[in-house]
């Protein structure tokens, strides 16, 4: 919400700042993310989840900020303005009209963030040093130590879900697009 407020010349350097970082490898990211953490005394392999939950973090943060920006940009302003006219307050206007309004831009966000963290086990691998294993992992396991039926099962699965993550959003728009009267008081 504050990006999308900001005037036109702060606006771009707001963006470049988060786009800024996708222009580099993401394992020279993680890597880079590992010293900084290690500086910090939580690397090194003494917190290897909170490790790489900073670090899935980091690295697709901007995947899930570039489409709730770009749907803040597209709302209209005076549906919050009317939203304080008629009474509500900060949390009733931001759970009844700036929620359902940046909608799309949250099932967008969720979509592009579930995907690629779903099959993402080098970041695990080097912030966790080892030490966290996520699905992705799994099927490279079996898949270098020749266990083919494992791993095409997991990767099935993880298709399967991927496809679901996509598909339910898909369906609770289209529902929602069916229910009249979205507003403040119903």
């Amino acid at each position: 919400m504050i990006l999308a407020n900001r005037k036109y010349n702060t606006n771009a350097v707001l963006v470049m700042l988060f786009v800024m970082p996708m222009w580099i490898n993401f394992i020279i990211r993680s890597w880079a993310m590992r010293d900084v953490l290690v500086f910090l005394g939580i690397g090194g392999g003494e917190y290897p989840e909170l490790a790489t939950l900073l670090g899935l973090t980091y690295n697709y943060l901007p995947f899930t900020i570039l489409p709730l920006y770009s749907t803040m940009l597209k709302m209209d302003k005076n549906q919050i303005e009317a939203s304080y006219d008629l009474g509500a307050g900060p949390v009733t206007t931001f759970f009844k009209v700036i929620v359902p309004m940046t909608m799309p831009g949250i099932i967008s966000a969720a979509t592009m963030v579930f995907m690629p963290t779903m099959t993402s086990y080098v970041i695990a691998d080097i912030l966790g040093e080892g030490k966290v294993t996520l699905f992705g992992k799994y099927i490279e396991i079996y898949f270098t130590q020749n266990i083919w039926n494992e791993g095409s099962f997991l990767a099935l699965v993880m298709l399967a879900l991927i496809g679901i993550s996509v598909l339910v959003p898909k369906l609770l728009t289209r529902k929602e697009a069916k229910v009249k009267g979205v507003g403040i008081y119903d």
